[in-house]
């Protein structure tokens, strides 16, 4: 579901040509933008986490307790705030729709061989090994040498979610 936060780019772009304006007008500053798009973006994210999770946790056939469909939940929440926000991070630096979106794909591919559901004979994975080969699915994250161990495997927002850690 994070890789889909690139759906948020023509949005995030057009209220971005707007707080231009706004902001050339003197209206109000880029933190407030930047903090009222975040909040307003919330319930929204938590919707679409609680509605996919109460279709998808019980077909998947997880843990069947209150307890673990919750912890599934804000775990689900929490990666879809991160997806989003990296959308955010690469759009404002690049605000050009076709490189923003090339942009957030590479970087979402980048770490999405970290996800367990990503068998490897499947052929979207295996197209996109050579991206994803950072998260521990093809290559253990000990055996990584110390360049792809620091920057890429320990920032990685999806490796987080799917192991369920800190």
């Amino acid at each position: 579901m994070s890789f889909m936060a690139v759906a948020y780019i023509p949005s995030f772009l057009e209220d971005r040509s707007l707080f231009v304006k706004d902001r050339a007008n003197g209206l109000y500053g880029p933190l407030a933008f930047m903090i009222s798009n975040f909040i307003t973006g919330l319930p929204f994210l938590f919707l679409i986490s609680v509605i996919f999770s109460t279709i998808a946790y019980w077909l998947i056939n997880f843990r069947p307790t209150v307890e673990g469909f919750f912890n599934w939940v804000m775990w689900l929440f929490l990666d879809l705030v991160a997806a989003e926000s990296l959308v955010v991070l690469i759009t404002t630096i690049a605000p050009i729709f076709v490189l923003s979106l090339a942009l957030t794909a590479f970087a979402n591919g980048l770490w999405m061989r970290y996800s367990p559901f990503c068998p490897s004979d499947s052929a979207y994975c295996n197209l996109n090994s050579f991206f994803q080969s950072v998260g521990g699915f093809m290559v253990a994250p000990k055996d990584l040498n110390v360049f792809w161990r620091y920057w890429a495997h320990y920032i990685d927002y999806q490796g987080y979610v799917f192991q369920g850690r800190w």
